[in-house]
């Protein structure tokens, strides 16, 4: 099931990993990407009705084609992660030819061309594409090295009419392939590197998991960099200036993260009864337990964390309000009225 705070989360992140690259230098360069596509994804202001997502146009095309890459493109790769297909931490941008690759929850290497459109996403424009694509790799040739196990192409319909809202066509059929498990996890290792990366307060953090997640020494022998993420019973805290509490039920999690300053960033979405005045401050961290993963080496736990099914939360209590968003990767966005005190613990309740 897909749902609209979880579709703009990942549609958001995903438009902040592939773009950041295009600010030129400075440690910040996540943190503008991070601001750019929330500001952009606020002034869209999404909804759902009808079961159809609904987005505030632009009579400007520029606009537009850059609403396709964001809820085109990010949606479309949220789709497949929702289904089992992918495994969204894995997803990072190509050079030439595909425009992306990712990684199944078993370790195998996925092609992916995704596509945005505003108009019917059957055309055969967008099919011509995929073959062309498959074509110049030279992936079609007899007896060529595929190195992959299948290659996706998957087409979202922003604005279309009601009859229509969009197609998956799977480009290359699956083969039996070689599980590539060690790239897999550094490319988690190197997701969760880029979401304390948003905030400029967490770049040391970001930093020593992106050295970590190209060592050659991450998973056999001597590797000095584990000793630097913390120990059993506390993370070191350049990973983190703060940590949410939620509780649900007799369930406790703790998420480690940082605030943005009060308006730094809009929220591009609301739940209960707020409005876009009401919710400052901007929150974005992750379970405690990534980092105890990563630093004991258990791997296996890392690509098979689950956090729970992806669910949105409210809470207001002594004036304190806020809403939350958690992905099934343990990724917490939260929008909130004021900073709570650092023992606070959030009791959730679902909206």
């Amino acid at each position: 099931m897909l749902s609209l705070p979880q579709l703009v989360d990942h549609a958001g992140s995903h438009f902040i990993d592939i773009n950041q690259r295009a600010f030129s230098g400075g440690a910040n360069k996540g943190k503008l990407a991070a601001a750019l596509a929330w500001a952009i994804i606020s002034m869209l202001r999404p909804s759902v009705k009808n079961k159809l997502l609904i987005i505030q146009g632009s009579k400007d095309s520029d606009t537009n084609r850059l609403c396709t890459e964001i809820f085109g493109v990010g949606a479309a790769l949220h789709l497949l992660s929702a289904a089992g297909v992918i495994d969204f931490r894995s997803i990072s941008k190509l050079g030439k030819d595909f425009d992306y690759e990712a990684y199944s929850p078993t370790g195998q290497r996925i092609l992916i061309e995704a596509k945005g459109t505003f108009q019917a996403a059957s055309l055969d424009e967008h099919r011509l594409s995929f073959k062309k694509k498959l074509k110049r790799a030279g992936l079609l040739a007899s007896g060529a090295s595929r190195g992959y196990s299948s290659a996706i192409g998957i087409i979202f319909s922003t604005w279309s009419v009601p009859q229509r809202k969009l197609e998956v066509e799977l480009l290359d059929p699956e083969y039996p392939s070689e599980v590539y498990r060690e790239e897999y996890v550094r490319s988690v290792i190197r997701f969760y590197a880029r979401r304390f990366g948003e905030d400029f307060k967490n770049q040391l953090g970001a930093q020593r998991l992106f050295e970590l997640s190209d060592s050659p020494h991450l998973f056999v022998g001597d590797e000095p960099l584990f000793d630097k993420l913390g120990s059993n019973n506390r993370e070191s805290r350049v990973f983190y200036r703060t940590k949410l509490t939620l509780r649900r039920g007799q369930r406790i999690q703790d998420f480690l993260g940082s605030f943005w300053e009060s308006r730094a960033v809009e929220a591009p979405y609301f739940m209960g009864n707020v409005d876009d005045r009401a919710l400052p401050f901007a929150f974005v961290g992750f379970d405690r337990a990534i980092l105890q993963f990563i630093r004991s080496r258990r791997f296996n736990e890392l690509l098979e964390y689950q956090g729970g099914a992806e669910e949105q939360f409210v809470f207001s209590k002594g004036g304190l309000q806020g809403q939350f968003s958690l992905d099934q990767y343990g990724v917490l966005r939260s929008w909130l009225n004021g900073i709570p005190d650092p023992d606070t613990v959030f009791d959730v309740v679902n909206e």
